[in-house]
């Protein structure tokens, strides 16, 4: 295994232990109490957790969501060398027995609300809550030493998989490493400036407020589902100086905008996971940021490391409709594809075509592996086929769409086979296609099935899908429309009329 002398744990157990002990770390939800924690009480709370990990040599399973808890429980996986993998209490049981079984987990650690759940995993459990809120005794500097290496794995996610079967994403130390090492050198985060923490832990973006917070002395504000639906008023209880999100936060800030103006505002902003609309994120910047403040898109898929190419949307032509999604940062590199198969790792300005992927942060396959190919061999770099279809235009890229049936709701990325696979199976119907729907601003899942009769409970489905998966709207048809190549013809499907207008 490749050692990694300038590694991440490195970083992260350095900064943690230097942290003034009165520092805020962290505040949030424990066991469903707002409480904070200093740095001291951090380096209590991940020894604490330490002798759980020190049990197995399997992945850790954390079925926590944005809590103490949670972040605590992946800072202690990482600095322990032990591989962790979210698990979203919110999922169906039938979803997360699935993902623990792919992942071979072997142990669990819980938040307490959800250790009736965790005890259907099939593995010995830990009780997070307790571990954290008990510990006592400091021994994070002999715990946590020691070197780390690029190619040990650090965590997996798992994604919408058009097999109907969750896509497990393996990311590894020297990823993990490359992204927090990128993004920091682009943009600049400073000891003590408070962090919002927006993610579901199921979403990698997590990974991003984690680690780069932790790793810059920090302090780490974790939001509830309440905070959430008032972004504003959170930003200024938390009185936070970094805030990343989806942009769809952002357009839920700007219509209490108003309300806003004499109040605390950010440092920085970061957006990801979807496309950044440039006349929301000029309203939210003249609203919530700093009159030197910055604002940043980010892009990138799970399997290139939270995100690979950013731009500072303060530098942006206004009259843009959407922000652009920059340039890579750190050591990545991009190509594109064209449809003749032609890469072009130095594209001409006018160059259009599907976004190739390269470099330290770009996973090395799907793990149990799909028989898909994902990746392209050229000229000596190693490319992940992103499926996102982009126009260079001589300095930077701007996404277009994209080339498959994949598709971002509520920044969850979702294979719409998947949805279509598991209708089919227990319902038994025919044939089913899902489209995307686009309708005011938001994007709605809709599925049509093709049978005889009609499905009009969609509880089943439910128990297996997360509610972003689930279709906003249903249809049965006689007949699937067609192409003229036989395939179902989803242009037509998208052209329906979905939804009741009067």
């Amino acid at each position: 295994m490749t050692a990694a002398p300038d590694s991440l744990k490195q970083r992260l157990y350095e900064t943690v232990l230097a942290s003034p002990g009165d520092r805020e770390a962290i505040t949030g939800l424990l066991a469903g109490s707002r409480v904070t924690l200093d740095y001291q009480g951090l380096r209590r709370a991940l020894s604490g957790l330490q002798p759980a990990l020190a049990s197995t040599t399997a992945p850790v399973g954390i079925l926590a969501n944005r809590s103490v808890e949670a972040c605590t429980c992946v800072l202690a996986c990482f600095l322990a060398g032990v591989p962790f993998v979210p698990l979203n209490p919110g999922f169906p049981a039938h979803r997360l027995e699935r993902i623990a079984q792919l992942a071979g987990i072997g142990h669990v650690l819980h938040e307490r609300t959800h250790a009736s759940l965790a005890g259907l995993l099939g593995v010995p459990t830990t009780d997070a809550s307790a571990q954290v809120q008990q510990a006592s005794d400091d021994q994070f500097d002999t715990l946590f030493s020691g070197t780390d290496t690029v190619d040990r794995l650090a965590y997996q996610m798992f994604t919408s998989g058009s097999t109907g079967d969750p896509k497990g994403v393996p990311i590894s130390a020297g990823n993990l490493s490359a992204y927090v090492s990128g993004i920091t050198d682009l943009i600049r985060f400073y000891p003590g400036e408070r962090f919002s923490q927006t993610f579901d832990l199921s979403f990698d973006l997590a990974m991003h407020d984690i680690f780069v917070c932790f790793a810059s002395g920090g302090t780490l504000a974790v939001a509830t589902d309440m905070n959430l639906l008032m972004p504003g008023a959170f930003i200024d209880k938390e009185r936070l100086d970094v805030w990343f999100s989806v942009p769809m936060l952002a357009t839920i800030a700007n219509r209490a905008a108003a309300l806003h103006a004499e109040k605390h505002r950010l440092r920085l902003a970061l957006f990801c996971g979807e496309a950044l609309a440039m006349d929301t994120a000029i309203t939210f910047d003249r609203a919530f940021v700093r009159e030197q403040g910055e604002l940043w898109n980010l892009y990138g898929p799970t399997e290139a490391t939270i995100a690979l190419t950013a731009r500072n949307i303060g530098e942006v032509a206004a009259d843009l409709s959407v922000a652009p999604i920059g340039t890579p940062f750190g050591h990545s590199r991009v190509a594109l594809q064209q449809d003749n198969g032609d890469v072009l790792p130095d594209p001409a300005a006018g160059a259009e075509g599907e976004l190739l992927l390269g470099g330290p942060q770009v996973f090395t396959g799907y793990q149990p592996p799909v028989e898909k190919q994902v990746f392209i061999d050229h000229q000596g770099m190693r490319y992940y086929r992103s499926g996102d279809w982009v126009h260079w235009d001589g300095h930077e890229m701007h996404y277009v769409g994209r080339i498959d049936q994949q598709v971002k709701v509520r920044g969850y990325r979702i294979e719409l086979g998947e949805i279509e696979a598991t209708f089919r199976r227990i319902y038994g119907v025919e044939a089913a296609a899902a489209v995307a729907v686009t309708r005011a601003d938001t994007v709605h899942i809709c599925l049509a099935y093709q049978d005889a009769d009609e499905v009009t409970d969609l509880t089943l489905l439910a128990n297996e899908l997360p509610d972003y998966m689930l279709p906003h709207a249903t249809r049965r048809m006689d007949e699937l429309p067609l192409n003229a190549n036989g395939k179902v013809d989803r242009k037509v499907l998208a052209g329906l009329p979905w939804f009741n207008e009067s």
